[in-house]
């Protein structure tokens, strides 16, 4: 099945799941619970009672349409009620989906497409950066390394690009006012991630589309729910620091934010026309073609397969593996010992569509930033797990 095809697919699932979707809402309650007991017991030990692990933080979310039973269902499993809403917990590269859906916004807004280019004035004053970096590429190349490599310097092009003011007031037009995306990637100084050097939107051939001035938010954005401490320690490249960390001023993404903002570029009609992006359709499914690319199939930038292979920054994957017949459609994270993955796991052979949204804790010894996290160990092997019972 060629990408065209596997498009198709995904667009005829969304077309019956926006039918059936809204009006299963009402149902939902009562679904929650039928969820949660047939995820409890169709889940394989040892995994079942990894994630009943109180430890483990463990969250999960999922839409689903079966086209064999054309049926809705929308259920939540946490360790406890409102865990996933008010407990601080690291989305490290989820934020880069909103990221790059919020600059197409604007990209569009301002009558470009995907040939567009942004340049940055200077390099950003924080977060990662590389002296190879040019100081202007086109926005499709900067899309294709946000969802394909999750890529972090082209997500900071994206964070400049926006600014704290613009990114906010958006996700709170969109329903996310919860939402905190106030970090560069691999900047942890609050104030220098609050400034945005000058940029420029150029159209393909170079013409100046929008010139944007440097910028500097004044308003101070903290965690929405009260203290953000985690961790028992925290290594300062030299030393533990003992005591629970404060990530009061990092981002945040709640699992119920980033689910529906998925959901809302997978299947739009599933989702109220508020919360629905406001792109093209042409853009929308370009997005989806580099979602699901694997590295090998990028053709700009090349990823060779010994750095990036196939199951790179994919999580949710059926035996932790690539599997023909299963493409997904969605993005990643990982920082803290926290492991997340927001899909929508497309089966081509069967036509079910599910959109799996998951978090796990993984930090025995309660230290952070020290890179000693159990991902391998535990975290995928849940995401495999959780995989094998949705695909």
């Amino acid at each position: 099945m060629n990408r065209r095809q596997i498009l198709q697919s995904l667009s005829a699932a969304c077309v019956l799941v926006g039918a059936a979707g809204l009006s299963a809402c009402q149902s939902q309650r009562a679904q929650s619970s039928l969820a949660r007991d047939d995820f409890r017991t169709r889940l394989p030990e040892p995994w079942r009672s990894q994630v009943m692990d109180p430890a483990l933080q463990f969250r999960l979310r999922w839409t689903a349409f079966d086209p064999r039973r054309t049926r809705w269902s929308d259920g939540v499993l946490t360790q406890s009620e409102g865990l996933a809403d008010q407990t601080w917990f690291a989305p490290g590269s989820w934020v880069k989906l909103p990221l790059a859906l919020m600059a197409l916004e604007q990209i569009e807004a301002a009558g470009l497409g995907l040939d567009a280019r942004i340049e940055l004035s200077e390099p950003p004053v924080s977060g990662e950066w590389s002296i190879q970096e040019p100081s202007t590429e086109g926005f499709l190349k900067t899309l294709r390394r946000v969802f394909v490599v999750s890529d972090n310097v082209a997500a900071n092009r994206l964070y400049e690009f926006l600014g704290q003011d613009v990114i906010h007031q958006r996700l709170a037009e969109l329903g996310y006012p919860n939402a905190r995306i106030v970090s560069r990637m691999g900047s942890p100084n609050p104030n220098l991630n609050r400034q945005s050097v000058a940029v420029v939107l150029r159209n393909a051939v170079g013409g100046v589309r929008l010139t944007i001035p440097q910028r500097v938010s004044r308003t101070i954005r903290r965690f929405p729910h009260g203290a953000a401490l985690a961790g028992r320690g925290w290594f300062d490249g030299q030393q533990i620091v003992s005591g629970a960390h404060d990530f009061s001023e990092s981002n945040y993404l709640d699992i119920a934010d980033m689910h529906q903002m998925l959901l809302a570029l997978i299947c739009p009609e599933a989702v109220p026309a508020a919360q629905r992006w406001q792109i093209s359709e042409a853009s929308r499914l370009a997005v989806l073609t580099e979602m699901a690319r694997w590295p090998a199939e990028s053709p700009d930038p090349p990823y060779s397969p010994e750095a990036f292979p196939a199951n790179y920054a994919k999580f949710l994957l059926p035996n932790g593996v690539q599997r023909g017949h299963v493409r997904l459609y969605g993005k990643s994270g990982q920082a803290y010992g926290y492991l997340n993955d927001a899909e929508a796991l497309l089966n081509t052979e069967t036509g079910t569509l599910m959109v799996v949204s998951t978090s796990i804790y993984v930090n025995a010894d309660g230290v952070l930033n020290d890179d000693a996290y159990d991902y391998e160990q535990v975290a995928l092997p849940v995401f495999s797990a959780i995989a094998d019972r949705f695909c």
